[in-house]
């Protein structure tokens, strides 16, 4: 069969053999990093993303537990909380956009003040007021969640699609490899 194959062509089917093989490898590195990135996204929406909602609905019941103190002139002070802290520092450790940074900032910042106001002034309703600045800066960090989940969702899917694009193409060119080194093995030139 390959007997009457010059080594010239012999020479050529290995080199063109060779060039598929190093296409596939190519490709499947590029999957690899695609995949990585996919993979990256995933786990980026469940730790930065679900995981701090979960820190902002606990500081929420922090801070509405605390206004219903107020109406009830029971006020407890969440402020004492250890879990405020455990949870702000949670929340500090995890990946921040920069204008998520500013708002939690914005809200250590609210807290402490909220701190000051309640220890220096009977006033509820200075208390209150910070508190509503409180609750502003949580909406703000709430939505910030929902954006970048979004974002990081749509990169991890875009990953994806490329990754599920190259692999068809790998199956293609393996085709038309088959398919030229059956023609090469089979194909009988006529004298």
């Amino acid at each position: 069969m390959f007997g009457k194959i010059t080594p010239s062509q012999r020479l050529k089917t290995g080199l063109a053999l060779g060039l598929v093989f190093i296409l596939v490898f190519a490709t499947n590195q590029v999957d690899k990093k695609h995949f990585e990135k996919a993979q990256y996204n995933l786990r980026s929406i469940f730790e930065d993303r679900l995981v701090v909602k979960g820190y902002l609905y606990e500081l929420q019941e922090m801070v509405y537990e605390e206004e219903l103190a107020l109406a009830d002139s029971t006020a407890q002070g969440m402020m004492e909380n250890p879990k405020l802290d455990t949870l702000i520092q949670k929340y500090g450790e995890t990946r921040l956009t920069p204008r998520e940074r500013s708002h939690f900032e914005d809200l250590q910042e609210e807290l402490k003040q909220y701190a000051r106001v309640k220890s220096n002034s009977p006033n509820l309703q200075a208390w209150n007021n910070q508190l509503d600045r409180i609750h502003n800066t949580f909406c703000a960090l709430a939505e910030i969640q929902l954006k970048e989940g979004e974002v990081l969702n749509k990169s991890a899917e875009k990953s994806l699609d490329f990754t599920a694009f190259i692999s068809q193409l790998e199956v293609i060119i393996l085709i038309l490899t088959g398919i030229i080194v059956q023609f090469l093995i089979f194909y009988r030139p006529k004298k």
